[in-house]
């Protein structure tokens, strides 16, 4: 995550989620999803977001680029910035918040937060899902997957392909309770129908041999550029604390995986029977390519 403030000059519009977010132009004409700390889920969400895009990049993960965006009172009191809790309204602060950058301009590109399970086949970068089902059981994902899908260029004239970028790392850690729950059915995605799509088992093995390697200097490098203002009273002596036992989880990542993997895997359809299946021909579909997209859904 870069440190260079980019300073928030408008907002598109409000995003679904308990968090809040919001989608925002900033002053280099990018546009990001916002994550504000003390929002409803806790400014811990915000440091999460940061270790976890910080792993997911050393296992080469596709995700959005992360930057510090930095909002101004006048915007906030222009924008009307600020949390619905209960039946209150409490103000943004104003200072440096989370920007999760769109991987496509959503003003003249489509950003799908879902695909029908026949397009999931034409998602180039599948495998993906196993890389961050591995991150997801190790630091203790407390949501289901989140992921988005933009359409690219495929390999030759006419075909259709998607890349996934893996969003919302803020359930990692148990959320805000900075805590490891063992949990099967957490960190999957919706449709668990694409783990059968490709050798979930060999990646998940190939990623959790990565991941040994890293070490506690590794973890403490991930939050060296994450603002002090977002941590509260505690958290860095927590958050020590948690690393330690990050460490103590990694020598053992194996075991904590594999069970988990088996669990998954029982309720899939075969690897090999799915791929018998012969891929849908797109460039000859008369139906759409997805349902009304929504651009970044962060929760």
């Amino acid at each position: 995550m870069r440190s260079q403030l980019i300073d928030i000059t408008g907002v598109i519009r409000k995003m679904r989620g308990g968090s809040q977010s919001h989608l925002v132009k900033g002053n280099d004409g990018r546009c990001y999803v916002a994550k504000f700390a003390g929002n409803p889920q806790g400014s811990r969400t915000l440091i999460n977001e940061c270790i976890g895009y910080q792993l997911l990049r050393m296992i080469s993960v596709a995700t959005p680029p992360l930057k510090l965006l930095r909002v101004s009172q006048q915007v906030i009191d222009e924008q009307h910035f600020h949390f619905e809790i209960g039946s209150q309204r409490v103000p943004v602060r104003s200072g440096v918040h989370l920007g999760s950058q769109c991987p496509a301009n959503p003003n003249t590109k489509v950003i799908f937060d879902f695909l029908p399970r026949k397009f999931l086949t034409h998602t180039v970068n599948l495998e993906d899902f196993a890389k961050v089902f591995v991150i997801d059981k190790l630091l203790g994902q407390a949501d289901t997957r989140q992921a988005i899908f933009v359409r690219e260029r495929g390999r030759g004239k006419g075909d259709i392909a998607f890349r996934a970028y893996m969003i919302d790392q803020g359930g990692l850690f148990g959320q805000s309770r900075w805590i490891f729950e063992d949990a099967p059915l957490h960190g999957l995605f919706l449709d668990r129908h694409m783990y059968s799509l490709f050798d979930t088992r060999r990646v998940c093995l190939e990623t959790i041999e990565l991941l040994q390697k890293v070490n506690q200097n590794d973890l403490y490098n991930c939050i060296r550029s994450i603002p002090p203002a977002w941590f509260a009273e505690g958290d860095h002596d927590r958050l020590a604390e948690l690393f330690s036992e990050l460490v103590s989880r990694i020598a053992r990542i194996d075991s904590i995986v594999r069970w988990q993997l088996d669990e998954l895997m029982r309720g899939c359809p075969s690897t090999s029977t799915a791929a018998r299946k012969r891929p849908v021909d797109l460039r000859n579909s008369q139906e759409p390519i997805a349902p009304e997209p929504i651009a970044l859904v962060h929760r």
